[in-house]
């Protein structure tokens, strides 16, 4: 069995990179025979032969074991961290013995964050929080050089777009209806969020 549960690392109530999942994994030893060596590999979040204490479970007993993970700009954007861990170990007779986690609380196959193909994962949701900034500063240009302002003469605005939410944002244009200006792309047009 195993769950996961946000940390918010730096406290300020906003999903960000470098916060933290913190993983519990449990082991029950549901068979006839002990099973001992009992480690816990999980790919998606770089966990290899995690030490389940105890490390030896006679039929019927558990260990537990518990992991830290540093959340990544792709898990926002994802919006969650799905994974699976197996557990690890051998029997009196020195054969492997292995098994999938699954999750205590499953997702409902009609959630919009369910993996059909990997039904028993567990999923941690991360609150995705999109936000942009716009920043608009116009400047005079004399146009002919005669030093007064004439019809035809122009105005310069600059506009500056910044990604202050926690999830990346692309495709960004502007639309300026005074000075007629419809779908002007901003470069570069993907943002990641400032960190």
């Amino acid at each position: 069995m195993k769950d996961g549960a946000y940390a918010d690392t730096n406290g300020d109530g906003v999903v960000n990179v470098g916060d933290s999942i913190v993983y519990n994994f449990t082991v029950t030893n549901t068979g006839n025979v002990t099973v001992s060596n009992l480690t816990i590999d999980d790919a998606v979040i770089g966990v290899t032969g995690l030490a389940v204490t105890p490390s030896t479970l006679a039929p019927g007993q558990s260990g537990t074991a518990t992991a830290t993970y540093a959340i990544t700009q792709a898990d926002i954007d994802n919006g969650g961290v799905h994974n699976i861990a197996t557990a690890n170990g051998t029997d009196p007779n020195n054969n492997p013995v292995s098994d999938n986690s699954n999750d205590p609380t499953p997702l409902d196959p009609t959630s919009p964050d369910y993996d059909p193909t990997c039904p028993t994962c567990t999923f941690t949701d991360l609150q995705q929080t999109p936000l942009i900034e716009l920043l608009k500063d116009g400047a005079y240009a004399d146009t002919n050089g005669d030093g007064v302002v004439n019809v035809g003469d122009s105005i310069v605005y600059n506009f500056t777009v910044t990604n202050t939410g926690n999830v990346t944002v692309s495709n960004l244009t502007i639309d300026d209806a005074v000075i007629g200006v419809t779908g002007l792309v901003v470069t570069p047009s993907i943002l990641a969020p400032v960190q």
